[in-house]
């Protein structure tokens, strides 16, 4: 589920994606107004504007061009009930009361889309990025009953799972299906990742797996480089927020 999000502080709106990542959401992190309103013209999938503006003018603007998306404004507490109501014309759809915490807003925004039946139907849960092959992204996972570690090229991610083909296809015949697997490790641009997984499905020596209560530091990773994935070219971004996920 694609949603655009326009908040006052880039640093805040990055933070929120990032929360918002691992929840199945695609945020499309919007700088100014104008922003807004230029992705909404051209992105048609797009049902959901989470804005921090009480702008009239920009929220009208909004509903003209794209008269049936959500719009949850986050609004201040200095904001007057009279000016809420006002706004409340337009057509908003849920109000959030800001917080600055990036992972409290994401979770009101989860529950707003729930109350609202607001879930689009997509054929799956999470979004899934894939390392290029320049990254040499690898997976390991640890085979307890032959004592040893089994690797592979990283295909693929998702806040529900990874994709690893592994280098030798004898080792790869000895995983077994929804077994799961502790521990798994993962590696990608400076990103190391410890966590929990369980065999979904395998061919050949491509082997699926599904991740098991994986601990919000590293939930925390994960996110953070599926965000750089989602905006590659945004090094200063990455870089800011690779130190805080380690």
């Amino acid at each position: 589920m694609k949603i655009v999000v326009y908040t006052y502080a880039e640093s805040y709106t990055l933070q929120l994606a990032i929360e918002l990542i691992p929840k199945g959401v695609e945020p499309l992190e919007m700088k100014t107004k104008d922003d807004v309103i230029t992705v909404l013209k051209t992105v048609n999938d797009v049902n959901l504007l989470l804005t921090e503006s009480p702008d009239i003018d920009f929220l009208k603007s909004v509903k003209e061009v794209s008269p049936d998306i959500n719009i949850f404004l986050m609004f201040h507490q200095n904001l007057k009930p009279k000016e809420l109501m006002s706004m409340m014309s337009l057509g908003i759809t849920a109000l959030i009361e800001y917080s600055p915490s990036p992972s409290v807003i994401a979770e009101n925004i989860i529950q707003n889309i729930i109350k609202f039946s607001l879930r689009a139907p997509e054929r799956r849960a999470h979004v899934r990025v894939q390392p290029s092959n320049i990254e040499n992204a690898v997976g390991a996972v640890y085979l307890r009953d032959a004592g040893k570690f089994i690797r592979g090229g990283l295909i693929d991610i998702s806040a529900g799972g990874a994709a690893i083909q592994f280098y030798d296809s004898i080792e790869a015949s000895m995983l077994l299906s929804n077994h799961i697997y502790d521990p798994v490790l993962l590696q990608m641009r400076g990103l190391e990742i410890k966590t929990i997984a369980r065999l979904m499905g395998k061919r050949e020596s491509v082997a699926g797996f599904q991740f098991e209560n994986v601990e919000e530091r590293e939930m925390r990773k994960i996110a953070t480089y599926m965000h750089y994935k989602m905006n590659e070219g945004s090094d200063d971004f990455y870089k800011s927020i690779l130190k805080n996920s380690r």
